[in-house]
């Protein structure tokens, strides 16, 4: 069971997380490209046609953030059932009666989930909200 839940993690990080960071990272810098905007425009005797595009592209990275916000929720809920599966995975082998074979099979999951959790990421960063809040209190 573990090894099919490992695969499944590894083959949606090796197919979607370079993908992924990259529009994280793009999005973010979005985000400062339109607030500025918005700031100069306002700022300026900027013509009217420049603060419509201004408030359109502040539009349009609102809704690319709500794309990013929507992926780190989800891959932030994945991550915390993982760890939320070994805890109850542990309760289970402490207070619950098996035979042996199942218990066996319970310590065996119970080890490899604690020595190896399923995590999206990207090999260098993983997707959770430290992720989220470091990139945004970078911007």
């Amino acid at each position: 069971m573990h090894d099919r839940l490992s695969r499944s993690v590894e083959l949606f990080n090796r197919c979607f997380a370079s993908q992924l960071l990259f529009l994280t990272c793009s999005g973010f810098g979005f985000t400062l490209f339109s607030t500025f905007g918005v700031i100069h425009s306002f700022a300026t005797n900027a013509p009217e046609d420049d603060r419509r595009i201004a408030m359109v592209n502040i539009g349009y990275d609102g809704l690319l953030m709500i794309t990013i916000v929507t992926f780190v929720v989800f891959s932030s809920l994945v991550n915390d059932e993982g760890r939320a599966t070994a805890v109850m995975i542990h309760k289970a082998i402490a207070y619950g009666s098996y035979d042996r074979r199942t218990l066996r099979e319970l310590r065996a999951l119970s080890q490899q989930l604690g020595s190896r959790s399923t995590v999206i990421s990207c090999g260098l960063i993983d997707f959770n909200w430290e992720f989220f809040y470091t990139v945004w209190f970078l911007v």
